[in-house]
């Protein structure tokens, strides 16, 4: 039980960290785009 919540746990925060590493990029991006 403890096992399958740490997991679920992890997953998400591992989903957190891909989604603002996104986000960081498209930003990124977009001002590369406006700038040029």
């Amino acid at each position: 039980m403890t096992n399958i919540w740490l997991t679920y746990d992890y997953t998400l925060n591992s989903l957190k960290v891909v989604k603002d590493s996104i986000n960081q990029l498209n930003t990124k991006l977009t001002l590369i785009l406006t700038i040029s």
